[in-house]
């Protein structure tokens, strides 16, 4: 059960629909040009939010409001209309052009709006005239030599003399990165180690000079790390805190001589403070940056939100509730795959670097690592011959769906069509039929937010349940992710998201969540800001803002795949890090280590509740996907443009209505929604030129229009979207992952060394009758000879079928050289017949993490007597399929026993593994049916091959097994381990099936015990009772 947090946050656009509406009224008696220029010539706040949203359109406006000829004047008036469709019907918050407040969940529905002339207007300055204003102090000399220095957040030591990172060049007003490389050297190294707690300029000279350096000298080499970034003075734009700008002021305040300098930027402080119009603002800005010589990349140079305080802001329990449990019920619609780029990473992070543990930058290095995602095709070096050249981007291939949902978007679309029907009503039954299709494995989101449109008449009929809900998002991993950024400008607002956090952290104690910081360029400055939100960070080319301590550094990250998890863990804290994004930002284009990142949330926590058409969405139709309440998927159409391309106005709008589209519409690009009123020419002027540009155009039904409107100011009607935060009780805790503080035992075990690692690649049938036959015996004569003190095996593919046999011996004796010998001239005539195709050598790498970094030792020991003593019951050639099968139940059985299980835990075991191995297969009732004929078919032998075990094979197992003392937890994890492991060994092909059968056959053994014994220990009662007291 979900349960909301008691708020929401609400999203209007600056004007009503109904203002909207009256503009297409007023078309009749007056020109589109006219209308326009009445409405911006009386409405400052339109004109406001166009200088914010691009001054350079600000300009061409008011020239033509003064009536000067402006160029181009058709492409200006369809531009304009199109800003006032936007503030009228759009509620995504961009300057001006919308606001936002935060309701709260009451008894009763009540949101009533103030006039629009109240809304608040928050300006503060421009995160890319904050980077300009950072660049100038960096020039200036008392300011330079003043601030602190530290080592680039993305530097790491690739080898022993080498150090990689990230450096950028601007172009085109955008950051152009790419991996830059320099070699170790004793000053580099000073310098570096120096900096790692911050230092100046004339601190790092010092440094230099006190090991014998010339100043001048250190000065020139401290100088061309700054120019080549490789050190970073720590006054950049942060976008995690409170006010930058006056962060800033105050840091320049503390330091020497800067006087003239505060001066400077109070004044500019005050100017984006001033109680004025935003156009004032602007200009007065603008001659005091000039007045100074900073001249901003661009002409952005004020950061604008709006907020609204409504007379009344609640909706009503009732109704939150509701369209809770219906979020609850379409939760089977989770699209839980993890990020491709995830899946591939961790693919090859095992082949590479099977279970070790190894720094994330090293793991990330497209050249000594795996790398991540895209990059790790093309590279991120700096070539500016060939990097401007215009290359098609090659798209992903979409991921390949599961047949069982690919059966049902086919049945339900297919439905629709042959019944002429614009919906699809999902029922209870669709619900729990794709329910039992899903895996239960994935972890669900701590918290997460649900985002739409409450359609309804009015607020009354809201609270009378007269309402449709629009689901336009439903995503984690947390709940604060679409609100971080307006905690500036809402009273109260950053103390509820630091709760949600805070709840967070405490639903999952083991871990250490850590915000990602990182300011990719000017251009995602103001999306990316938001406030301190968890406890630590993990500064990536971004300025931290929380105190060194709870700074975590890429370079103290290390990664290592445990358990078919990826798991960061850092050195310095020793637990293990879940990274955090508070914010909405597209970090798919991104860097790759920055990427890797924001995709890990996803593992922990991945959520995002859609209806997916898949091989669908190319159809020219799609209808609405609804169930009870409900909007899951709005109806939508795929206009080709080559068929609208060549018509006039006229011709256009008769080739769409013939497509079925609706009056209203809206053109769907990204997140971003255009409204289109296809009886307002201005409006199809709009469409026309998107076909022009677009190959396929995307349309979405308009749910926004006056009679689904039911906020109001009193008189005006106003589209609105809601943004309610939830919490997961229910959610299981992350395991948290630390190093123990005793030494480790070694974990890799290259040629050489006390392991030997052989692999022999033969079929999955002959390469049993090669073991048994000539290396069985050969391998107890070793033994007994004690060339080697251990062995084990296993069967492997990767993808050819192979044995993987690790021998310990010593390797002062160079054992490993006359082992390999033996078994290679043993073989020779296997090798010449081609049944063994292939022998390698490999590192042996010990699974550590799957059996303990303390018990490793003593299972290795376990694997010995399971191998030894499968490799006796398969000497006899003729083993067929049954006996193998009560063989691996005979040894579960034991080994359980051995363990000191009673029927009663060895029956809650089993029943855990034989239902995740069901799950696995995604089984149902007739799979089921199966299974239980074969226990009745091996129901006797399973009963008397179960008498206490034969024990002419002695062995140690049990005094083995006591040793593995953890927790209980970890123990049964170890125990499934093995059981998994000596079933492998025992089958030569489809171990996992066999698995399932042998756990589910065992399970109702066990099962068949304990209800005999249930019957036994049955109260006597009635008239036996009597009887046997007589």
């Amino acid at each position: 059960m979900i349960n909301h947090l008691g708020f929401y946050l609400i999203r209007r656009p600056a004007r009503s629909i109904d203002q909207l509406n009256k503009f297409h009224q007023q078309r009749t008696d007056r020109s589109s040009e006219e209308l326009l220029m009445g409405y911006y010539m009386g409405d400052l706040l339109l004109r406001e939010a166009i200088l914010i949203a691009s001054p350079s359109l600000y300009d061409r406006l008011e020239r033509w409001l003064s009536g000067e000829e402006i160029t181009e004047k058709n492409q200006l008036l369809n531009t304009l209309y199109k800003y006032l469709t936007r503030t009228a019907t759009r509620c995504t918050p961009f300057g001006l052009f919308s606001a936002c407040a935060v309701g709260t969940i009451q008894t009763g529905t009540n949101v009533l709006l103030a006039p629009s002339e109240q809304q608040i207007k928050k300006a503060s300055i421009d995160i890319e005239l904050l980077t300009a204003i950072g660049n100038w102090l960096k020039t200036c000399s008392d300011t330079r030599k003043q601030f602190k220095l530290y080592p680039n957040t993305s530097l790491y030591q690739a080898g022993n003399n080498n150090y990689r990172y990230i450096e950028f060049v601007r172009n085109n007003a955008q950051n152009q990165y790419f991996i830059s490389a320099l070699e170790y050297s004793e000053a580099l190294s000073l310098i570096l180690d120096r900096a790692r707690s911050g230092a100046t300029i004339p601190q790092l000279v010092l440094t230099l000079a006190s090991h014998g350096n010339e100043c001048e000298e250190s000065l020139e080499f401290i100088d061309l790390l700054i120019d080549h970034q490789i050190l970073e003075f720590d006054i950049g734009p942060r976008v995690a805190g409170r006010n930058n700008f006056s962060e800033l002021i105050s840091r320049v305040e503390l330091l020497n001589n800067t006087e003239d300098i505060v001066i400077k930027l109070r004044r500019m402080q005050r100017l984006s403070q001033k109680e004025a119009s935003l156009v004032a603002m602007h200009g007065a800005l603008q001659s005091e940056l000039a007045s100074i010589g900073i001249n901003p990349e661009k002409p952005n140079i004020l950061k604008v939100d709006s907020y609204f305080y409504p007379v009344q802001n609640q909706l009503d329990e009732i109704v939150i509730t509701e369209i809770g449990e219906l979020i609850s019920k379409v939760m089977v619609l989770n699209q839980s795959r993890l990020p491709e780029d995830l899946q591939e990473f961790k693919k090859r992070f095992l082949k590479r670097f099977n279970e070790r543990e190894v720094p994330l930058s090293l793991a990330l290095d497209d050249d000594i690592g795996v790398g991540y995602g895209e990059s790790s095709a093309l590279g991120l070096g700096y070539s500016p011959m060939i990097d401007d050249l215009d290359l098609p981007v090659q798209e992903k291939q979409r991921s390949v769906q599961d047949s069982w949902w690919q059966q049902l978007i086919i049945e339900k679309y297919s439905t629709a069509l042959r019944n002429g029907e614009k919906e699809v009503i999902l029922t209870d039954n669709d619900l729990e039929a794709i329910e039992k299709q899903k895996s239960s494995a994935q972890r669900n989101a701590s918290s997460f937010f649900v985002f739409g449109n409450i359609i309804a008449e009015s607020a009354q009929a809201v609270d009378n349940g007269q309402f449709l809900f629009n689901l336009l998002a439903c995503q984690g991993p947390s709940a604060v992710n679409m609100m971080c950024r307006f905690a500036d400008g809402i009273p109260g607002l950053e103390e509820q998201l630091v709760t949600c956090t805070q709840s967070e952290e405490q639903k999952h104690p083991e871990v250490i969540f850590a915000e990602i910081i990182h300011y990719p360029d000017n251009k995602a400055g103001n999306i990316l800001t938001r406030p301190n939100l968890y406890a630590y960070q993990i500064p990536y080319l971004g300025q931290a803002s929380v105190q060194e301590p709870f700074q975590i550094l890429v370079s103290d990250l290390m990664v290592s795949v445990r358990n078919g998890e990826i798991v960061l863990r850092s050195k310095r804290l020793n637990k293990r890090i879940i990274p955090r994004l508070s914010s909405m930002h597209n970090y798919r284009k991104g860097l790759p280590v920055y990427r890797f990142l924001c995709d890990l949330q996803d593992q922990d926590a991945n959520l995002n509740v859609v209806w997916d058409w898949g091989i669908l969405q190319t159809q020219r139709h799609l209808p609405r996907i609804s169930y009870q309440k409900l909007i899951v998927s709005r109806e939508m159409w795929l206009l080709q443009s080559k068929d609208l391309k060549e018509k006039d106005i006229t011709d256009f709008i008769s080739a769409i209505r013939e497509l079925g589209l609706p009056d209203y519409f809206a053109v769907a690009s990204a997140d971003n929604e255009l409204f289109i009123n296809t009886d307002i020419p201005e409006s199809v002027n709009l469409l026309m030129e998107i076909c022009r540009k677009s190959e396929t155009v995307r349309i979405m039904e308009f749910l926004g229009t006056s009679e689904n409107c039911w906020i109001t100011n009193g008189q005006e009607r106003f589209v609105s979207e809601f943004v309610f935060p939830f919490s997961n009780p229910d959610v299981s805790p992350i395991p948290g992952f630390s190093l123990p503080d005793y030494e480790l035992p070694k974990q890799h075990f290259p040629l050489g060394s006390e392991w030997l690692f052989m692999k022999l690649y033969t079929g999955e049938k002959s390469n049993e009758s090669s073991l048994i036959s000539i290396l069985y015996p050969l391998i107890c004569q070793l033994l007994e000879d004690q060339v080697i003190q251990q062995f084990f095996f296993i069967r492997y593919k990767d993808p050819d079928s192979h044995f993987r046999l690790r021998f310990l011996g010593d390797p002062n004796t160079r054992f490993d050289r006359q082992v390999f010998e033996i078994i290679h001239t043993a073989l020779a005539s296997q090798i010449q017949a081609e049944i063994i195709h292939d022998i390698q050598t490999d590192t042996y790498c010990r699974e550590l993490e799957r059996y303990g970094w303390n018990q490793i030792e003593t299972c290795e020991k376990l694997f010995q007597i399971d191998s030894l003593d499968t490799l006796h019951f398969l000497a006899d050639y003729n083993r067929d399929e049954n006996e193998r099968f009560l063989f691996g139940i005979q040894k579960t059985d034991k080994l359980l026993s051995d363990a000191g299980y009673s029927i009663a835990r060895r029956h809650a075991l089993l029943e855990k593994l034989k239902e995740g191995f069901f799950t696995e297969f995604k089984g149902g009732p007739a799979l089921r049916k199966k299974l239980n004929a074969r226990y009745q078919q091996n129901k006797l032998n399973i009963q008397h091959l179960l008498q206490p075990f034969d024990r002419s094979r002695q062995d140690n197992q049990a005094d083995l097994l006591k040793q593995v003392t953890l927790e209980e937890k970890d123990r049964e994890n170890i125990l499934c381990s093995l059981i998994h492991m000596s079933v492998n060994r025992i089958f030569p092909f489809k171990q996992r099936v066999y698995e399932l059968m042998l756990y589910h056959c065992l399970f109702k053994h066990y099962d068949a015990i304990l209800a005999r014994k249930r019957q036994t220990n049955k109260p006597v009662s009635g008239l036996s009772k009597a009887i046997s007291s007589i």
